[in-house]
């Protein structure tokens, strides 16, 4: 009986994890633009169509890397606040999780916020994102007796994101900014 031929690396069974695993290098150092489906299957060693069965086309793959990026930043929320009941001082802590997870991955949260105006499927994830981001701030602050906790949350979210991409841009974190947070958040709660 003949010996089943080993099969290389290039025909094995690659997983979007994977995949997404094998660019990350490529995407930290600040290459994100340059990274399209056949990008991926040469960082992964495996063919195109292995790549495409996982992403049939490249807004597939920037979404997916878009949902990563985005579960490893609200692991670190809930890793900082998550087991604080719910109040002013879990939203400052997950507030700051947040701001020190973006500002870890700045490179990526960057270069993701650049593509999202060209990219309809990676805009739609991100708007889906910030939605999300609101709608959470808002059962925050109504728990914490805002008065109009979806209007606040949607400033809120707005001043995060503005700090984090200051914070992105100048490499470090803006404690004057995240002051003016703390004394937003403060000023519109009840004592």
């Amino acid at each position: 009986m003949a010996a089943k031929p080993k099969s290389s690396s290039k025909t094995s069974k690659i997983t979007p994890e994977r995949l997404l695993d094998a660019i990350a290098p490529r995407i930290a150092d600040g290459r994100l633009h340059s990274v399209n489906l056949a990008t991926a299957a040469r960082l992964a060693n495996v063919t195109l169509a292995a790549v495409e069965a996982c992403f049939p086309e490249r807004q597939a793959l920037l979404v997916a890397l878009h949902q990563r990026y985005v579960k490893q930043v609200l692991d670190r929320v809930v890793e900082e606040s998550g087991r604080q009941p719910a109040g002013l001082p879990r939203l400052r802590q997950s507030i700051t999780g947040f701001l020190d997870a973006c500002l870890e991955q700045r490179n990526v949260r960057l270069q993701l916020l650049d593509m999202e105006a060209r990219h309809l499927a990676l805009g739609r994830a991100a708007a889906a994102r910030r939605n999300s981001f609101r709608v959470m701030l808002s059962l925050e602050l109504k728990s914490c007796g805002a008065k109009h906790p979806d209007e606040m949350a949607s400033l809120l979210r707005s001043m995060v994101e503005e700090t984090s991409r200051m914070e992105g841009e100048a490499g470090k974190a803006k404690p004057a900014a995240r002051a003016l947070l703390w004394s937003f958040l403060e000023s519109q709660l009840p004592r």
